[in-house]
């Protein structure tokens, strides 16, 4: 059965599209993102490009960025992380202290630090652009592919975000970027029926995970409901609505999450050799941990912006578990007081949400949001509503399963995450920048299907339903 065919264009070949337009195109959005995020500079006040690594790391007040920093001076003086700092990659992967001791290496500790991690992410985020436009070209004008990858960075957070020198500090630019890639790359080998590009997805995600630790659950997320498609796929093989989970395309979302684990497997045997324990990082202990704190005593740490962000719930809602160390006392909290603990996240998660990119609401809200910027944080939500929306109206198209495979892994992941985790407003930006990429895609194959006039709901060929 022939799968994601829109059009006789579906297929992307390098050398039908131009070899040379794809490099040119390339090449112009990463100039256009490497001068957006020169200019985004006034978004975080206080941090130059010029700024050397030492400087920013004194300058910088959030600790993920100084001790990002910490790592990658140990790394590019002595190798690896020195004992008396292996807390570092114990609490967070080494995927971005690898990218900041190599600037450190290569450029020099005194250097312009911010600069060649910006130029980086330009790249990273140019190739997550290309190949939206790719999977865009064949249901869209050449002119929209093109256009349209820029249009979530019409929005100040993704600069901000992905682009400013705090955003570049936090290394989620990259995260972010190779989560995009890595989803991106999935719909299109399902596209072509390209095993190659479903292997290149894999490591993507794992690239993520690499970055930011958070990348990890929710590439646990997508194995488990991958394997769960491949059940439907197979279990429905032979009846009528088999179609809807195409075979090939199950096992093509298998194989890039089983090479995605392949991938992790490398630093999960260090942390089994390193601790006993082949977990990804051990922040869940942390957090279970800090929840079990007493107010005062988080605070007087520094952890002001885990009891404004609900993250002190489980010694708030059952006080004989203040002071223990057993993060099963934590789990067990929540499942005595279930409803208190997601009242309690519910109404503080619209402020969360609601935050503006700026550098004083990158955790706690410290600085309310005006009256465009909630506007603009409502159509955020808004957009991810529609995602949902229009994912039901392609739900008898061949690509429904991919997008409902990821909406439904990252909804969840981060809805869990959302409601153990204290909430940080940087918790929010992946869902509203991906919210954006996703409406696009989904918004293309229904005006490609109307202009064409095809039913909303087509069969898929070879399907007489």
């Amino acid at each position: 059965m022939r799968i994601l065919e829109d059009s006789g264009a579906a297929r992307f070949d390098v050398r039908a599209s131009g070899r040379v337009s794809a490099l040119a195109i390339f090449g112009f959005y990463f100039a256009a993102l490497v001068l957006l995020g020169l200019l985004s500079a006034h978004l975080a006040p206080g941090l130059e490009w010029q700024i050397s690594a030492a400087e920013l790391r004194s300058k910088v007040r959030y600790s993920d960025p100084s001790s990002f920093l910490t790592g990658a001076f140990d790394i590019a003086r002595h190798g690896w992380v020195t004992p008396e700092n292996a807390w570092l990659v114990r609490l967070w992967p080494p995927g971005f202290m690898i990218v900041e001791a190599a600037v450190l290496r290569l450029f020099g500790e005194t250097s312009a630090f911010l600069l060649p991690l910006l130029a980086l992410s330009a790249l990273a985020c140019a190739g997550w652009m290309l190949v939206l436009r790719q999977l865009l070209l064949p249901v869209t004008s050449h002119w929209f592919a093109t256009a349209a990858p820029a249009l979530p960075f019409l929005f100040p957070l993704t600069p901000f975000f992905l682009l400013s020198p705090l955003g570049l500090a936090f290394g989620e630019t990259f995260a972010i970027s190779f989560f995009f890639i890595g989803f991106l790359l999935i719909l299109l080998a399902c596209r072509q029926r390209s095993w190659r590009l479903a292997v290149g997805a894999g490591v993507a995600l794992a690239l993520s995970a690499y970055m930011r630790s958070q990348f990890e659950l929710i590439v646990q997320a997508l194995t488990v409901t991958a394997v769960l498609l491949a059940v439907v796929a197979a279990v429905g093989r032979r009846q009528r609505w088999r179609a809807r989970v195409d075979g090939r395309i199950a096992a093509m979302v298998l194989l890039a999450m089983i090479v995605a684990q392949g991938t992790m497997a490398p630093w999960r045997f260090h942390n089994y050799l390193d601790s006993g324990k082949a977990g990804w990082v051990q922040t869940s202990d942390l957090i279970a941990r800090n929840s079990l704190m007493r107010e005062q005593e988080l605070v007087s740490k520094g952890g002001r912006f885990v009891v404004l962000g609900g993250g002190q719930l489980a010694c708030k809602l059952e006080p004989s578990y203040c002071g223990a160390s057993d993060p099963a006392l934590f789990y067990k909290a929540f499942l005595q007081h279930p409803g208190e603990w997601l009242l309690e996240k519910a109404r503080i998660l619209p402020t969360y949400w609601l935050a503006p990119p700026v550098p004083g609401s990158m955790a706690t809200v410290d600085v309310p949001p005006s009256g465009p910027q909630v506007l603009v944080n409502v159509f955020f939500f808004a957009c991810f509503l529609a995602t949902w929306g229009c994912l039901w109206k392609i739900r008898r198209r061949p690509e429904f399963p991919v997008h409902a495979w990821m909406l439904i892994s990252l909804s969840g992941c981060l809805l869990a995450v959302y409601t153990l985790a204290h909430l940080e407003a940087r918790y929010f930006y992946l869902p509203k920048i991906f919210s954006v990429v996703e409406l696009l895609m989904l918004l293309a194959l229904l005006r490609a299907g109307a202009a064409r006039g095809e039913p909303m709901h087509r069969p898929l060929p070879g399907n007489d339903g």
